[in-house]
């Protein structure tokens, strides 16, 4: 490639951050995830949550999937599905992910 070359080429890429950012203020609501479903639990209730996932990743790892979680969920008399689709919603399908991606409140 020639220095010209190069040199437009350079040139066009340093442009892009700034179409970008136009792209994203004209665009922004295309771009954007759908809203989380709500996840109906109180920071105690979420704080319960994390301490009985962690119990069950020490024990048993991470077997991809939301065991320790339905469990402590069954146990506490929740709607499962309702707190299942708010902690997927924030990117927990399994137990280990719930405690890296939801953000519960914890103890």
């Amino acid at each position: 490639m020639r220095y010209d070359d190069a040199s437009r080429s350079l040139a066009r890429l340093r442009g892009l951050d700034r179409w970008g950012d136009e792209y994203d203020d004209v665009h922004w609501e295309d771009d954007d995830d759908p809203p989380a479903p709500p996840l109906q639990l109180s920071p105690t209730q979420q704080a319960a949550l994390a301490s009985a996932i962690t119990e069950g990743v020490q024990e048993r790892g991470c077997d991809n999937t939301l065991r320790a979680a339905e469990a402590w969920v069954t146990s506490a008399g929740l709607d499962w599905g309702a707190v299942q689709a708010g902690l997927q919603g924030r990117g927990g399908y399994c137990d280990c992910e719930v405690l890296f991606n939801v953000g519960l409140t914890t103890p």
